[in-house]
């Protein structure tokens, strides 16, 4: 991409973002592949970034700072979808567990307006969902409001807030580590807690980009129950890993191909014919023997094989 049309493309999506390539290929004078190329050149350079959320197939591209214009596009995005993004819009941050399913696995959909946050509570392992605007501050309260914490003593409701520099740096917490929850987007291994307090409650909290952990304990902790709560925990947030990885593409199912027909000539006859043009039969349902068959066909190609719907019959001439 030459630097004038790089400059002329940030400026743009500056002024007008979130965009589609379809609003920006006219200016560029190219048409809208060569757009999203060019889009996604920025977005890998770190320039642009880029949704979730599709809108007729394509994501949007932004710069940092239009990210509240994102919800612009929310009416796009499937009904149930919308249902749970206004809830979470409304409430700024629920809990996994009290949800039901179809708004569970909404939000988990929605990753441009649902951040997933992993809460260690009471030997227990929570998934929570923290709307996209919202700090770390602002959602603090919220996740103690909703796990009873707000009727505790001060002493229990105290707040730290670390650098994330600090943790990684190997530096020990004085509360405890936190642990970014894994998106279906990002999935990231999550850091082992380096030290806890033995008699000490608190919510520790360190800046994530994609996702924040809390971390609540209560009482002291013998070095059994340590490890008890370590084996359990790690167990949980497995789980929790697992819930939020998407699910598995239906394009990948793998057809079993069925019995080939016995005393049908022109099934024979078609295979053949797949056989010496490097055709392979994916899978075949014979409609009228001797007559009629579809097939689900790979054919080979310079950008790799390429699958088809093929509906073979037995005629004399193609418009019989």
């Amino acid at each position: 991409m030459d630097v004038d049309n790089r400059d002329k493309l940030i400026q743009i999506v500056k002024e007008r973002g979130p965009v589609l390539p379809n609003d920006v290929h006219r200016e560029l004078k190219t048409n809208t592949l060569f757009a999203s190329a060019m889009l996604s050149e920025l977005v890998d350079s770190k320039i642009l970034c880029i949704s979730n959320l599709k809108i007729g197939g394509s994501p949007l591209y932004y710069v940092h700072g239009q990210e509240v214009s994102l919800q612009n596009w929310a009416n796009r995005m499937h009904e149930k979808e919308q249902k749970a993004f206004h809830l979470l819009r409304d409430q700024k941050v629920l809990r996994d567990i009290d949800q039901d399913p179809v708004i569970r696995a909404c939000l988990r959909q929605i990753k441009d307006f649902a951040i997933p946050l992993e809460v260690n509570y009471n030997t227990e392992i929570e998934l929570f969902w923290k709307w996209y605007l919202i700090s770390n501050e602002e959602a603090e309260p919220l996740i103690k409001q909703q796990l009873q914490l707000v009727s505790q003593p001060a002493s229990a409701q105290a707040c730290a807030v670390e650098d994330t520099s600090t943790v990684s740096g190997g530096q020990p917490a004085s509360r405890g580590e936190l642990h970014p929850a894994s998106s279906a987007t990002h999935v990231q291994s999550l850091m082992p807690i380096t030290s806890e307090s033995s008699n000490d409650t608190g919510i520790d909290v360190v800046n994530s980009i994609e996702s924040v952990s809390f971390h609540v304990e209560f009482g002291e902790k013998t070095e059994q129950t340590s490890t008890q709560y370590t084996d359990k925990r790690t167990a949980r947030r497995a789980e929790i890993q697992e819930s939020l990885l998407p699910p598995p593409d239906k394009s990948d199912t793998q057809f079993v191909l069925p019995v080939p027909p016995k005393n049908d000539a022109f099934f024979d006859e078609v295979t053949a014919f797949f056989a010496g043009n490097d055709i392979t039969a994916v899978y075949f349902e014979v409609l009228r023997k001797n007559s009629e068959i579809d097939f689900l066909i790979t054919l080979p190609s310079r950008v790799g094989p390429l699958n088809y719907y093929c509906r073979a019959k037995n005629k004399q001439k193609i418009n019989d």
